[in-house]
């Protein structure tokens, strides 16, 4: 009886046991991976002060009221129901960053205090944590930032592990680690998050299938990507909350925005901004997306303003892709096809319908958006049988892409801006602004002097006694004497230069929101091996990945979303480089602004948290920089006089030190401009002191190096009635159709002239005024050639319309010509503001007609044109400006 007593207890007692623990269990399962509430914001995680998100609140309290009905056995310690699962775009690519999800359960009566470590299995060096605090009976959420290895295999599986440790030290591991596949997708796709309604998750998007419903916006982003033979791969989140720091999408370089998730995410919004301004490209679709939307992520930036929405049952477009003979398209659909009627300041036209912009390109930092305000049915046409099937079926579309929309992918998916300095040269700096001191060569050769001139004078002495013999034994002696002296001096240089911290960075400010964005090295010199003391509060980023660590456990701990610190490994003596990035808002906006006056162009610099800034320049794209004379109080200007020779960067008559090493540096950053895809806007450029707030070294170590500022440059409109000088280098040429066609020998992309050229040849060029001394009338202009033509006639001519005016005629040209224009015949601006001058250049004489190429081709170096003038009086300016000003 006794023993049946005994099992009747034993089997209650496992029943209530069993019930008690079936709710964590079910906790663990794979649905509850993707629930909405249990994730959290990850800034409002780290103390019990911090405010937490409403997602958070929400799982916290429901899991206090379970709790509540459960035995206090089942939820005594802690749970990991998650470290290391992919969240966020759910993307690894080699050498880029992305999110992991850790959730941990606290059944405990206690809050506690826990740290979170991810790591590659295969890359154990490198490892991830983040600290947070667990409130008692709930539920914590949050993203942990990874680095995968630029060595990690570019396919299959990658393990992460992960595992989570309390206060005590005791271990909390992941059931089974978690495996990721890598996907060479790279765009993503932002629509409304899940339970607003339904969106193509990846899944369905990479196995190369059509949804049940058919979305124009989703299959407008599939059409773009097929026209330049992409797969139809979008990279969706399912996540509520959209990734908050840089670091979630790191791992793309283009973004389709079809509706307004951004709109209550602030803190989406903020990392947003910054991964574009950092050389990202965003196809943005208004006629999905809301006004109130573009302007919290673009800020001052998207200056568009609404006139109406009509529907249009046919469309005919213009611009870049479209054929002039080219007929309306006419959309298959039911409904007609929805046009935003917008005014638009500040953005390239790119393509218009009935004379309104249909897209239109912000520049934005690094990165620019394109927004199109015509729906998504009047960029695509329905696929037909004609049209050739895809052998591959992550490549079948619905949709194929008309030419406007292939031009528009071709700016999409142009790739990405290079906006660092080259390595080799930041290296070369930063060794240089570090160096250890260099014994001076009187003193080493004073040593090698006496060295000689005592074993010179003791051997004579030696020689005189007849007591050769102790030469030998003296020689070595004074050899080792004066070797010690000089590693002595070395040492002591060695040793006389403290811990040192040089940075060079670059930095693009955001003026229309404050924010900024930076990239470079930094070089920490120590005397002897260390172990790192670095940790960041403003959004600053290094590179884990170090060739001299390897070996090394390198540990960067998350304690909030900007804070982060890395300690515990030792760096080798000497000098160690760490690359970096940042990204953070500044307490005082960076800005520049300026206006034409009579003089040329003035304004004023406010450097915002940065002193010293000298050897400024206005930087113009396809043109030779100005120098800005930037005085003590922020003001400047720059005259046609200030306008650089090639290959000058520095103003200054006699160069220091530190200015021939920025002149190299200013040399390098402008090449590269050139050479890129995309010209940059109007900029003033700086130099300033180090970015003191990018890392925080707890020792006393010296900080060092530089910075170079690129403030994007707001120009002013300049008073009606008032007289004005253009410098050359704010005026943009272009080569246009003349009498004899398009010429050949002036190149619109780079705006310079081609090399050397045997035919004769009429090149026609266009002027373009700056807009915002429009409408305006010359009094005068100076075009300076810088030529050598041989045996050749140059003749220079003003073109109104269809007819010519000879203005100059020079027979044999050499060197720099100036031909001066002052009559108002000659000085009729078009309609947009353009002046149209023509440089014809002709035959060969007949006395040289048996030369060589080499002696009878022509060259053209540059041309400039500078101009005088005054603004009309009955010139208003927006209200937009005067706010400005």
């Amino acid at each position: 009886m006794m023993n049946r007593i005994g099992v009747l207890t034993l089997s209650l007692l496992l029943m209530v046991q069993s019930w008690g623990a079936a709710p964590a269990l079910s906790q663990q399962s794979p649905a509850s991976q993707q629930s909405p509430a249990s994730q959290e914001s990850p800034a409002s995680q780290e103390s019990p002060g911090s405010q937490e998100s409403p997602a958070s609140q929400e799982s916290s309290a429901s899991q206090e009221s379970s709790g509540s009905q459960e035995s206090s056995g089942s939820q005594e310690g802690l749970r990991a129901s998650q470290a290391g699962f992919p969240t966020g775009l759910r993307k690894f690519t080699p050498g880029r960053w992305g999110l992991v999800e850790v959730e941990v359960r606290n059944g405990s009566a206690e809050d506690r205090s826990l740290e979170a470590e991810v790591y590659f299995r295969h890359h154990p060096q490198q490892r991830f944590a983040r600290q947070l605090w667990v409130p008692a009976r709930s539920v914590r959420a949050t993203w942990v930032p990874m680095q995968l290895p630029i060595a990690a295999p570019t396919e299959g599986p990658v393990e992460i592990i992960g595992r989570v440790s309390g206060t005590r030290d005791a271990e909390v591991p992941l059931r089974t680690p978690i495996r990721i596949a890598l996907d060479p997708s790279s765009t993503a796709f932002l629509a409304q998050p899940p339970g607003q309604r339904i969106t193509v998750t990846q899944d369905i998007s990479a196995a190369g299938l059509r949804p049940a419903w058919e979305d124009a916006a989703y299959e407008a982003a599939i059409a773009i990507r097929d026209s330049r033979n992409f797969d139809r791969t979008l990279l969706s989140l399912h996540e509520y909350f959209l990734p908050p720091n840089l670091e979630g999408w790191d791992a793309v370089d283009y973004m389709i925005i079809t509706d307004d998730r951004l709109a209550d995410d602030s803190a989406g919004q903020i990392a947003v901004r910054q991964w574009l301004a950092g050389g990202g490209r965003i196809w943005l679709q208004l006629n999905r997306v809301s006004i109130e939307t573009a302007q919290r992520l673009l800020g001052d930036a998207f200056r568009v303003e609404v006139v109406d929405r009509v529907p249009l049952a046919r469309v005919a477009l213009t611009g870049p892709g479209v054929e002039d003979d080219s007929q309306p398209i006419e959309p298959d659909v039911e409904q007609p096809v929805e046009l935003i009627r917008a005014l638009v300041e500040g953005a390239e036209i790119l393509h218009e319908v009935d004379g309104w912009p249909a897209s239109f390109v912000i520049p934005f930092g690094h990165g620019e958006v394109i927004v199109t305000t015509l729906d998504a049915h009047g960029w695509m046409r329905r696929r037909t049988p004609a049209d050739p099937v895809a052998s591959n079926p992550n490549q079948q579309t619905t949709y194929l892409a008309t030419d406007p929309l292939r031009h528009l992918g071709d700016r999409l998916y142009m790739p990405p801006p290079t906006t660092e300095l080259p390595e080799s040269l930041q290296r070369d700096y930063l060794t240089r602004r570090i160096g250890y001191e260099v014994p001076n060569r009187r003193t080493i050769l004073l040593i090698l002097l006496s060295f000689c001139g005592s074993i010179g004078l003791l051997g004579g002495v030696l020689a005189h006694r007849q007591r050769l013999e102790h030469l030998s034994w003296i020689t070595v002696v004074a050899a080792v004497v004066a070797s010690g002296s000089v590693v002595a001096i070395a040492w002591s240089g060695r040793q006389a230069v403290p811990p040192t911290a040089a940075q060079l960075q670059t930095v693009r400010a955001l003026p229309q929101t404050g924010d900024y964005v930076a990239s470079g090295l930094v070089a920490r010199y120590a005397p002897e091996q260390q172990p790192v003391a670095l940790e960041s509060s403003s959004g600053g980023r290094i590179e884990l990945e170090m060739p001299d660590l390897s070996g090394q456990i390198r540990r960067l701990v998350w304690t909030d979303l900007d804070h982060w610190h890395w300690r515990g490994t030792e760096l080798p003596p000497g000098v160690r480089l760490l690359s970096t990035r940042s990204a953070a808002r500044l307490p005082t906006p960076l800005r520049a602004v300026g206006r034409f006056d009579s003089d040329g162009f003035s304004g004023h610099f406010d450097p915002g948290p940065f002193t010293e800034a000298d050897d400024a320049l206005i930087a113009m794209p396809y043109s030779l920089p100005l120098a800005a004379n930037l005085q003590a109080d922020g003001s400047f200007q720059a005259t046609p006089a200030d306008r650089m020779a090639e290959g000058q960067f520095i103003g200054a008559a006699l160069l220091s030190e530190e200015q021939r090493r920025r002149q190299t540096l200013y040399a390098a950053w402008f090449a590269q401009q050139n050479e890129s895809q995309q010209p940059h806007p109007p900029l003033l450029l700086a130099w300033a002191g180090p970015l003191e707030t990018l890392l925080e070294w707890p020792e006393e170590v010296e900080q060092v190096g530089a910075t170079l500022l690129a403030i994007p440059l707001t120009v002013l409109r300049t008073p009606p009635d008032s007289p004005v000088t253009i410098p050359a280098s704010m005026i943009d040429v272009r080569a246009v159709a003349g009498i004899r066609g398009q010429s050949q020998a002036f190149d619109n992309r780079t705006r310079r002239w081609l090399g050397l050229v045997s035919q004769s040849s009429a090149t026609r060029l266009r002027f373009q005024m700056p807009e915002s001394v429009l409408p305006l009338t010359l009094d005068r202009a100076t075009l300076v050639i810088d030529c050598n033509i041989p045996s050749r006639v140059l003749e220079l001519f003003a073109v109104s319309g269809s007819s010519r005016r000879l203005i100059e005629r020079q027979a044999n040209p050499s060197g720099t010509i100036s031909i001066a224009i002052d009559d108002p015949e000659f000085l009729v601006l078009d309609d947009e503001g353009g002046l149209e001058l023509e440089i014809e250049i002709g035959p060969l004489t007949t006395e040289v007609e048996q030369q060589t190429l080499q002696n009878s081709g022509w060259t053209i170096r540059s041309t400039r044109l500078e101009v005088s003038g005054r603004t009309f009086p009955e010139a208003t300016e927006p209200a937009t400006r005067e706010a400005d000003e």
